[in-house]
């Protein structure tokens, strides 16, 4: 009894990662292509849903006729909170960002060849058998990754992306990745959604990764503090420039400054507050970034901080960037202004 039982056991197993693989090979193109990280976890998280949604129906079909018959269901109500605050628990491990592998873009014609390889692996018949195409299907996925992380990705990137009828600078060089705002994000009041559903996936697609080692912010206000509290949660943010102010903020706006602090330190970001004093970030032997303030003051609620200015040099292409209220401000006068 037990031999046919483990061999029934061991097929099933031999199933579901065949089906695995076949579902990650056919997505993997889709998800690069939207620049969504593809989680490591996600054969596991497929492995355990089944029987925790199974177990969690059970359970609530139990406590719905206890109810109707009027007999007591505080057990199978226990037993379904627990259920509920493990499968919480467990689907928290799957935000972390060691478990998210960022790629970039892909030519054309690897969105089409990895799907249609998949397919002829599992449907040839000299590659169908399962363990044959639990191996070639293996292969597939580890070159195809190994491509996209190692020979695809750019070593020198340079991306205005467009925010508000302005412009945010995601920048790449020498394995550093910087995301650079103005002032832009905040402008609008949907803009921890536009840092979720547009930044994020264009700084993956064009850094293929999902860490930013320098995120710097030229302007701060409640709704950017939002947007960086959303994308520290999202990606791993290892530096954080902000400008420091004189005065104080309304209520509303302390609230949302030290969701984002502690949304920061929790994910282990560093926080450096800009001051007068210059600051440059190098990147490497030839690139620098450099960030100066002026003696002109930019009011926000009942607080002040000096207009700012980066200057950098990416794969011999200088730009420099202004904070977005210093625009009324001509930039000969803003540079005659500079404290530094």
């Amino acid at each position: 009894m037990k031999t046919p039982l483990l061999h029934t056991l061991i097929n099933w197993l031999l199933r579901f990662i065949q089906v695995q693989l076949f579902i990650t090979a056919v997505s993997l193109p889709i998800l690069v292509s939207w620049g969504l990280p593809i989680s490591l976890l996600s054969p596991l998280g497929n492995f355990l849903f089944l029987p925790i949604l199974v177990l969690f129906l059970f359970l609530s079909s139990i406590i719905f006729f206890l109810e109707i018959c009027c007999i007591p269901n505080s057990v199978p109500i226990f037993f379904l909170e627990k259920l509920t605050v493990w499968w919480l628990w467990i689907m928290s491990f799957g935000k972390n960002s060691w478990c998210l592998v960022g790629l970039c873009t892909p030519p054309a014609l690897f969105l089409i060849l990895v799907p249609l390889c998949a397919f002829f692996i599992l449907h040839h018949k000299k590659t169908k058998s399962m363990a044959r195409s639990i191996i070639l299907l293996t292969a597939l996925i580890v070159c195809s990754v190994s491509y996209l992380k190692f020979v695809n990705r750019p070593h020198n990137v340079f991306h205005e992306l467009e925010c508000n009828g302005e412009h945010v600078v995601i920048a790449r060089t020498n394995n550093k990745t910087i995301v650079c705002d103005p002032g832009f994000i905040g402008k609008k009041i949907s803009a921890p959604s536009w840092v979720e559903y547009t930044l994020v996936p264009e700084i993956i697609k064009k850094t293929g990764g999902n860490v930013v080692d320098y995120l710097i912010v030229l302007q701060p206000g409640i709704m950017t503090f939002r947007a960086v509290e959303k994308l520290c949660s999202l990606m791993n943010i290892k530096n954080l420039y902000l400008p420091v102010w004189q005065g104080t903020l309304n209520k509303n706006g302390w609230r949302s400054f030290f969701f984002m602090k502690r949304e920061a330190e929790k994910q282990g970001t560093s926080i450096v507050r800009i001051g007068t004093k210059k600051i440059t970030i190098p990147l490497s032997s030839d690139n620098k970034i450099t960030i100066k303030s002026f003696k002109h003051k930019i009011n926000y609620q009942n607080a002040q901080y000096p207009a700012m200015c980066m200057d950098g040099q990416i794969d011999n292409k200088k730009f420099t960037l202004y904070s977005a209220k210093s625009k009324r401000t001509s930039k000969k006068k803003l540079k005659n202004s500079t404290i530094v």
